[in-house]
Order: C-alpha cells, then sequence, then structure tokens
C-alpha cells in the first residue's frame, strides 16, 4: 500500500523580484515499510519538503496524500486534527516547553488528539521508561542534558 504521495508540489515564499522557490515540482511515493532518507545541502528545501508533508506548510502548489487522506484538501482545523493523531515531529531545536516537565512536554500535545488522557498518560510513561528518563519526568527542560532533551523530544512525537 502506498503510505506517502508528494505530486508536483512546489513551495515559493514571497514574490516578485524577492520569490525563492524552496520546493519545484518535488515528486516522490513511499510505500508502506518503506525509509527514505532526504540529503542535501543547507537551504535545499529538505525542511520546507517534510513542513508540507507533516502539513505544517501549505505548497503554493501540488498535492500531499498520507494514507487515504488527501492532506492538501483539508481545512487548516481538519489539517491540525490530523497531525494530533496522524504525525509526530522532531524538530530540531525541540522546542520543548520550558515550564513543562518532561512528562507534561510529553502529554501537551496529545491533548488535543482524539485519545482518551489516561491512555496519553499511560502512553507517555511507557515512552519515558523506554528513552531513560523515567527518573526524569518531573523535571523541567532545563535541567535536563542536552541529550535528555532529545529524548524528551522523540517521544513527544511518539506518544
Amino acid at each position: 500500500m502506498t503510505a506517502l504521495i508528494v505530486d508536483d508540489v512546489t513551495k515559493v515564499y514571497g514574490e516578485g523580484h524577492t520569490e525563492v522557490r524552496a520546493l519545484c515540482n518535488a515528486t516522490l511515493e513511499l510505500r508502506d515499510n518503506e525509509f527514505l532518507a532526504l540529503l542535501g545541502p543547507s537551504g535545499s528545501g529538505k525542511t520546507t519538503l517534510l513542513s508540507v508533508i507533516g502539513g505544517l506548510l501549505a505548497p503554493t502548489s501540488g498535492t500531499v496524500t498520507i494514507g487515504d487522506t488527501h492532506l492538501t484538501e483539508l481545512s487548516r482545523k481538519e489539517q491540525t486534527r490530523f497531525r494530533a493523531n496522524q504525525v509526530g515531529f522532531v524538530f530540531q531545536g525541540f522546542n520543548l516547553v520550558p515550564f513543562l516537565t518532561a512528562r507534561e512536554n510529553l502529554t501537551v500535545m496529545a491533548s488535543i488528539s482524539d485519545a482518551p488522557r489516561a491512555e496519553i498518560e499511560e502512553r507517555a510513561d511507557q515512552l519515558l521508561a523506554e528513552l531513560g528518563l523515567a527518573d526524569r519526568h518531573d523535571n523541567l527542560p532545563e535541567q535536563l542534558s542536552g541529550g535528555e532533551r532529545q529524548r524528551v523530544a522523540i517521544g513527544r512525537a511518539l506518544v
């Protein structure tokens, strides 16, 4: 089964003489259980492509389909709901909420999903244990090492 289709996606920032074409007719297909590595120099559009695929950015043209969902046809609200239930992000800068504990950082975004709260909390505790952070669950990001913060960000993407 096809897991992802990116068809003729273009993303343009600005207009006129300030126009920057970050993606130009990007096309790819990924089947279930396939892995893909995006390689390229800084500024080549890797992050833009991932942001379009994840529904964080709307393409200027083209379509993105994940499973049976035509992401580019959804409203922004529907895309938010889709991301909450189907997509996990690990950002380069982690983007942890500084005043929330490691455990709360795992559960905060999942709270807008359709999953019951008890299920979210159980999954967060399981992930913290698997990531070697069970004894750090009450620590704020500033109290964690860089590697621990990265693992919290990974856990948040998996909740």
